[in-house]
C-alpha cells in the first residue's frame, strides 16, 4: 500500500509541472540575454506564400527570396529573387536605389543616435509580454531538435479587457509555448484564432520556430501561418505560407556600405 501511494504521489507531482510564474521569469531574462547576440546574425530567407481559393484550393503561389546584410552596424533585408528568377534589371536598379537611401538614412541617423531601429511588425501574432493576457497550464515536455522542452497552453483570461486590437486578438486565440528546458528559452509558439470578433477569423494561425546555433545564439528559422481575413465584410480572403531562415552568419557590428554604382 506505501508503494501504491509513493508512485501515486510521484506521479502527481510529475503532472503538476515547473512552477509557471518562476519560468517565465527565467524564460524572459534568456529571451533578453539573447536579442543581442541573435543581432550579430545575418541570413538567407525564403518566402512562400500561397492563396486559397474558395474551395480551399491553391489558386496563387508566389516565393521571395531575400538575403539579410550587415548596413551601418543594423541588419538590412534586401530582396535577391521573386518567383525563384532573379530580379529583372528594373527590379535589380529599383532595390540598388532602396539600398542607397537606406544607407544615407542610417548614416544621418547613426550622427544624432539611432532613433529608429529597424523591426518588423504583423497585424497579428504573439511576442515578449502578451503572456499576461493567458491563464496558462503544463501539458507535459516535448523533444524538439534533440532538446527537451516545456510546452504550455494557454487561454485567454477572463478577467482582462482588451485595450487596443491586438489585445482583442489575444483575447480571442489560443496561445501554446515551447521553453527549453535546460537554458529556459522560449524556442517557438504557436497562436491560433479560436472565437471570431477581430480582424482575423477562426483558423487564423501563426507558428514559430527557434534553432539553437554552435554558441548558444537562439535564431528563428521556420515561420508558418495561416490568414483567413474578411475585409470589409465580403468574401474571405485565405493566404498560407511558410518563411525559413538559412545560411546563418556573423557580420562585423560596423559594417558598411562604401560605395553604390
Amino acid at each position: 500500500m506505501r508503494f501504491l501511494m509513493f508512485i501515486t504521489a510521484t506521479a502527481a507531482l510529475w503532472a503538476q509541472g515547473p512552477n509557471i510564474e518562476e519560468l517565465f521569469k527565467k524564460s524572459g531574462a534568456a529571451n533578453d540575454a539573447n536579442a543581442p547576440k541573435a543581432q550579430q546574425y545575418l541570413y538567407r530567407e525564403y518566402d512562400v506564400t500561397t492563396e486559397i481559393n474558395e474551395k480551399g484550393e491553391p489558386s496563387n503561389r508566389h516565393t521571395e527570396t531575400w538575403e539579410a546584410i550587415g548596413l551601418e552596424g543594423s541588419e538590412y533585408r534586401r530582396l535577391v529573387q521573386r518567383d525563384d528568377k532573379s530580379l529583372t534589371a528594373k527590379e535589380q536598379k529599383q532595390e540598388d536605389e532602396k539600398l542607397r537611401k537606406e544607407t544615407d538614412r542610417r548614416r544621418k541617423e547613426k550622427k544624432g543616435g539611432m532613433k529608429n531601429p529597424l523591426k518588423r511588425t504583423y497585424t497579428f501574432g504573439y511576442s515578449a509580454g502578451d503572456e499576461r493576457f493567458f491563464d496558462f497550464r503544463y501539458v507535459g515536455e516535448e523533444v524538439v531538435s534533440r532538446r527537451p522542452m516545456y510546452v504550455l497552453e494557454g487561454t485567454p483570461k477572463s478577467s482582462v479587457k482588451p485595450t487596443n486590437d491586438h489585445e482583442k486578438q489575444l483575447m480571442l486565440s489560443r496561445l501554446k509555448l515551447w521553453i527549453d528546458k535546460e537554458e529556459f528559452f522560449g524556442s517557438g509558439f504557436e497562436i491560433e484564432v479560436t472565437e471570431a470578433g477581430g480582424e482575423m477569423l477562426p483558423g487564423t494561425m501563426i507558428a514559430m520556430k527557434q534553432q539553437r546555433m554552435e554558441d548558444g545564439t537562439w535564431l528563428m528559422n521556420d515561420m508558418r501561418f495561416k490568414l483567413i481575413i474578411k475585409p470589409l465584410r465580403i468574401a474571405n480572403v485565405r493566404k498560407e505560407g511558410v518563411i525559413t531562415r538559412s545560411d546563418f552568419h556573423k557580420f562585423v557590428v560596423d559594417s558598411r556600405i562604401l560605395e553604390l554604382k
